[in-house]
């Protein structure tokens, strides 16, 4: 938010030749500028900021130095389609509250494998594969030795919804009597928000 402020001249301090400036606009940083510009600067303008005219702005800085952080809603359980929905009405309902649903609201889905090798793949260029070296001297693909990696060869996959404080309990209730409670995971998923890899 600051560094919209601050592209539109909107942001009252720090002054335009000021390095946190030059930082948010993306400019070069002299050595002593780059080494200047640590933590107790930026948690100087946290305290600054958190009684900006702009409402946002302060709302954020106020939350960061307070914790007022987001609270998380879960929507794991629901499938793509539902989650959106979910999404869509929240920032709908944030709207109608006076609120800024593109600061308020935040869509969260997260994915990862620690761990990606298909077993079905013969050919011999197959990068994934972590290879163990043997006292012999031979090399084998990790995944033929332990089965530690079916377990990693898992996509884990979450949805979350991000909303300010003051909104949570309204976007919670909204989500529990707009959408089914029992929906059911999304294809491919399973109840722990898991996804197993697809060649």
């Amino acid at each position: 938010r600051a560094k919209r402020l601050a592209v539109q001249d909107r942001l009252p301090w720090p002054p335009r030749d000021h390095v946190v400036i030059k930082a948010l606009l993306g400019q070069r940083l002299s050595i002593p500028e780059f080494t200047d510009l640590d933590d107790v600067s930026v948690m100087h303008c946290f305290k600054v900021w958190a009684s900006a005219d702009d409402a946002v702005l302060a709302s954020l800085c106020r939350g960061l130095l307070y914790r007022r952080l987001y609270k998380t809603i879960d929507l794991s359980h629901l499938c793509e389609s539902d989650a959106l929905a979910a999404v869509v009405r929240a920032q709908d309902a944030v709207q109608k509250a006076g609120g800024d649903p593109a600061y308020e609201v935040l869509y969260d889905e997260p994915s990862d494998a620690a761990f990606e090798s298909d077993p079905g793949d013969e050919s011999s260029n197959r990068s994934a594969d972590v290879l163990i070296l043997s006292d012999a001297g031979n090399l084998t693909p990790f995944r033929e030795i332990s089965p530690m990696s079916q377990a990693l060869n898992r996509q884990l996959m979450f949805r979350r919804l991000h909303v300010v404080p003051e909104r949570a309990e309204m976007v919670r209730d909204l989500i529990q009597t707009e959408l089914p409670a029992a929906a059911g995971p999304a294809p491919g998923d399973n109840p722990q928000g898991e996804r197993r890899n697809r060649p």
